[in-house]
């Protein structure tokens, strides 16, 4: 007698005719196997698309600094214990810095960098890590001014102790970007494939000039810069395309990084979102001093980069002075009533005068843009001359000193 079997596909009992009989007629097999075929297709559909996402990658902007980065740094576990999640952060964070560098003779400024809160060559105990919560984008001045400094300080940003480096994941300039890739794969996991299939990368400036020279001159090195493309291009008199934008004025970085860092409940922010808002035409922007503002305004903006840097805590008390750089109504013509207070500055005083920590007043602090217009005390219209040419060129003057 014939022992009872399990269909492989409706799991129904069966007794099976001959001894290898997985199914029990031939429309369970026929389905079974037609589920098998489309699990393959899309097993299939899923590594080329990989490849192909692998191919732009490298050809983008963020995958060049990405492998630039990790060769300058001698080893891939400056992404150590990264997923998906903050590939993406940093990704986004690189796409910004590069948005407020600008463009100069058709290139990427660099008026912004990506600048280390614990240092990326670390000390004898650490390196830094190349997380968003470990990096601050800041003028390109600021950044090389850290560089004769110690700014590997434990207990500021992140780090990896020298003792977890092994050597499988070192590297050299000399190493080929897919050797790169296959370590970060080795490190990461399929976090790097998940941080890969979920953006999109486009050529950046390198490989579109790189293509349209390799039409002429097939055997032009990968590695040739930008500047040597676009004069071969040049000579074989084709049109060669320039970007154009300047560099944000430094004050807006300031803004979105302090916000990013949630650094917003302090006086600085207060006075950065204030000069900031006058860039930007927003409502109830409060008068600027008109008297020795530029001293105070370089005081201000490197107070903000050394609160981002974790070079200095936020602080009531040490930030009040920025309070001077406006041209404000004597503090005893605040109104008391929290109800009435129209301005963080207005609270700030107002919790002052009532004894109140300033911090109790958050809610109102935050909510900026939610200001009555037709009740501010204060006008947009008497702004210290020259805050709109105040760009990153100026301050990157302002910040060699460190």
């Amino acid at each position: 007698m014939n022992k009872a079997f399990i269909c492989n596909h409706c799991s129904s009992p069966f007794t099976p005719s001959r001894s290898d009989q997985k199914y029990c007629n031939r429309n369970c097999k026929n389905k079974q196997q037609a589920a098998s075929r489309k699990t393959r297709t899309k097993t299939i559909s899923k590594s080329e698309k990989l490849k192909k996402k692998l191919t732009a990658f490298q050809r983008s902007s963020f995958g060049r600094w990405l492998i630039s980065t990790i060769k300058s740094q001698g080893t891939v576990q400056i992404l150590q214990g990264m997923n998906a999640a903050d590939l993406q952060e940093l990704f986004d964070l690189k796409k910004a810095a590069t948005s407020f560098s600008g463009f100069e003779k058709g290139a990427p400024s660099r008026a912004y960098h990506l600048s280390h809160i614990f240092s990326a060559k670390g000390n004898q105990h650490s390196i830094g890590l190349l997380k968003s919560t470990n990096l601050v984008i800041c003028p390109a001045g600021y950044n090389f001014s850290r560089l004769n400094c110690e700014e590997a300080v434990d207990g500021r940003g992140d780090c990896l102790p020298r003792s977890a480096l092994r050597s499988v994941y070192k590297c050299d300039k000399n190493t080929p970007p897919s050797k790169i890739i296959q370590l970060i794969k080795r490190l990461l996991g399929n976090q790097f494939e998940t941080f890969l299939l979920n953006n999109k990368f486009t050529p950046g400036i390198h490989a579109k000039l790189l293509d349209e020279v390799r039409k002429y001159s097939p055997s032009i090195d990968e590695s040739t810069d930008i500047e040597t493309l676009k004069a071969m291009k040049s000579r074989l008199g084709k049109q060669v395309h320039v970007p154009r934008g300047k560099p944000a004025p430094l004050v807006l970085v300031l803004e979105h990084e302090l916000r990013r860092f949630e650094l917003h409940n302090g006086p600085v922010f207060w006075a950065i979102y204030q000069i900031a808002g006058r860039l930007l035409g927003r409502n109830n922007i409060i008068r600027l001093r008109t008297d020795g503002i530029e001293g105070q305004l370089q005081r201000l903006f490197l107070h903000a980069l050394d609160l981002l840097h974790q070079k200095r805590h936020p602080s009531f008390s040490a930030e009040r002075y920025v309070l001077d750089v406006f041209s404000h109504p004597a503090r005893d013509d605040f109104p008391l009533d929290l109800q009435t207070v129209l301005s963080p500055l207005d609270t700030y005083f107002a919790c002052e005068s009532m004894n109140v920590t300033p911090i109790h007043c958050q809610s109102r602090l935050i909510e900026l843009s939610r200001w009555n217009n037709t009740k501010s005390i204060y006008s947009h219209q008497n702004v210290a001359p020259g805050l709109n040419n105040y760009q990153t060129n100026t301050q990157t003057q302002t910040h060699s000193r460190i």
